[in-house]
C-alpha cells in the first residue's frame, strides 16, 4: 500500500563527468540514509511555473561506510530484494527542493 508522505528530504546526487545523468543517488529520511539502487519510472509535470521531476525508485538503507573503488567508481554491494523499498521522489526545479512524495509499505 502506498502512503502519502510529502516531506522535504536531503538528497545527494552524483553526476558523471560531462553527462547530465545521475550516476548515484542518496537521500536521508527519518534519520536513515538510503542508497537508490534503481530508477524504475520517471516523468515530469508542470505545477504553475515550476517543472517537477518525479522519480519512482528502489532504495535500501546504507549499512557501513560509503567509499569509491580504486578506479573511482562506486562500490556496489549486493542488496537482497527483501531489503529494497519503493519510494516516489519529486524535485521542484524552481524552488530546488526534493520531496519524498510516497512510500510503499509492504502489507
Amino acid at each position: 500500500m502506498y502512503l502519502e508522505v510529502n516531506e522535504p528530504i536531503e538528497v545527494w546526487p552524483r553526476f558523471g563527468v560531462g553527462r547530465p545523468r545521475i550516476e548515484r543517488l542518496f537521500f536521508r529520511w527519518k534519520d536513515r540514509l538510503f542508497e537508490v539502487q534503481d530508477v524504475t519510472f520517471y516523468h515530469m509535470e508542470w505545477r504553475g511555473e515550476a517543472l517537477v521531476h518525479h522519480l519512482a525508485v528502489t532504495a535500501a538503507v546504507v549499512q557501513g561506510r560509503i567509499r569509491p573503488s580504486r578506479n573511482g567508481r562506486p562500490v556496489r554491494r549486493g542488496v537482497s530484494p527483501a531489503a529494497l523499498r519503493v519510494f516516489e521522489l519529486g524535485f521542484n526545479s524552481k524552488s530546488l527542493v526534493w520531496v519524498l512524495e510516497k512510500y510503499y509499505e509492504p502489507e
